[in-house]
């Protein structure tokens, strides 16, 4: 399954977890009931009640349940402003022939794996 996080707002049941890969930096917002997050890597599971928000900190899977019926608004964190730095490494012609398309991901010729 495939979250857009546009609206980000999901009813959630008791007894069917979500599974997010990768969700270092999402923010958990509790809107309704008792949700419950326990992450790889994480010394110990979080519990929410409404109107309480978690930011998961590590990149290893995350399972969100709610205890009873409940809600959450889930949003990624934004990325920090690039400094001085970066924007001038990002001026440099791409070495290889290969460049970063406007998503970040590399662009590859016809036939050739990206």
């Amino acid at each position: 399954m495939k979250i857009d996080l546009g609206s980000g707002e999901l009813c959630l049941r008791h007894g069917e977890p979500l599974r997010l890969v990768r969700a270092a930096g999402l923010r958990v917002d509790c809107l309704a009931g008792n949700i419950w997050i326990t992450v790889a890597g994480e010394p110990a599971d979080v519990f929410l009640r409404a109107g309480e928000c978690y930011r998961i900190k590590k990149r290893g899977v995350a399972l969100i349940e709610s205890i009873g019926e409940g809600r959450v608004h889930l949003e990624m964190a934004q990325p920090a402003a690039a400094g001085w730095v970066d924007r001038l490494l990002r001026q440099q012609p791409p070495v290889g022939g290969i460049e970063l398309s406007r998503t970040g991901r590399a662009a590859s010729a016809p036939g050739f794996p990206a």
